[in-house]
């Protein structure tokens, strides 16, 4: 049987933007598993976030964590990191926001409570959201973000905007990570589904590419070629997406 694997954001896609949860999602996740669909979560999230979720929803194929830097492949207890350490990318943002006049605010300058009450998070989850190996998301309190964006990649640095924060990591993206899951299921017909800007780089890395609506229903502007968009918001979009791939596994083109 042809490898078939469908890549996904969580926040804002496989999952609400504002109550974390997947909704009509959970049963389109089992159709597709039982269509023998591997379900991969590729997202900004830290490993520490992903552990309920993945069970909740019964996702059993790896995972990827803040935004392609950690690879967790099935039944293997070691990962494929292509992260740059914290500790590295947190003095790199502030000796970069220092060099473009940018005041920034990260996670590792907040409190649990101030993550939650910037997410809508419990306070265990904002904790888990805290707890990060790669990647440092922040908001700007003052001064230009391109100026920042600038001296973060002459640092070997990227910032990147997500569904709420900017998040800087090291030289990967979500797309460092799909590249290198379909380089070991090769030969694979490769989907993915995003809804971001960070998405984009996913996206451009398979196949067949969609995008959902974000909560205000517009599209992010993504410089993706053969991207589809579909009309649902979130998990709704989620669902319209996985529709059109079990009809396109059901009459063969897929």
């Amino acid at each position: 049987m042809r490898d078939r694997v469908l890549f996904t954001d969580l926040d804002g896609t496989l999952l609400g933007h504002d109550d974390y949860r997947p909704g009509p999602a959970r049963a389109a996740v089992e159709r597709l598993q039982d269509r023998g669909v591997a379900v991969i979560p590729v997202t900004s999230k830290t490993s520490a976030e992903l552990g309920p979720i993945l069970a909740e929803l019964g996702l059993r194929d790896g995972w990827v964590a803040e935004n392609g830097a950690e690879i967790r492949w099935p039944g293997q207890a070691a990962p494929t990191v292509h992260g740059t350490p914290y500790d590295q990318v947190r003095a790199g943002l502030a000796a970069a926001a220092a060099a473009a006049d940018v005041a920034v605010r990260g996670f590792g300058d907040m409190s649990d409570a101030e993550v939650a009450e910037l997410t809508g998070l419990s306070l265990p989850a904002a904790r888990a959201a805290r707890t990060r190996a790669y990647s440092e998301s922040f908001v700007v309190l003052r001064g230009s973000v391109t100026a920042l964006q600038n001296e973060l990649r002459r640092r070997g640095l990227r910032a990147v905007r997500g569904g709420r924060f900017l998040t800087v990591t090291g030289r990967h993206d979500k797309g460092t990570a799909v590249r290198t899951i379909l380089a070991r299921r090769l030969p694979a017909t490769s989907w993915a589904v995003g809804d971001a800007p960070n998405d984009g780089p996913m996206l451009a890395a398979v196949a067949h590419p969609y995008q959902v609506r974000r909560p205000d229903g517009t599209w992010a502007a993504l410089d993706v070629a053969g991207v589809t968009r579909v009309d649902g918001v979130g998990p709704a979009g989620f669902v319209q997406v996985a529709e059109r791939l079990l009809a396109q596994i059901t009459d063969g083109s897929g």
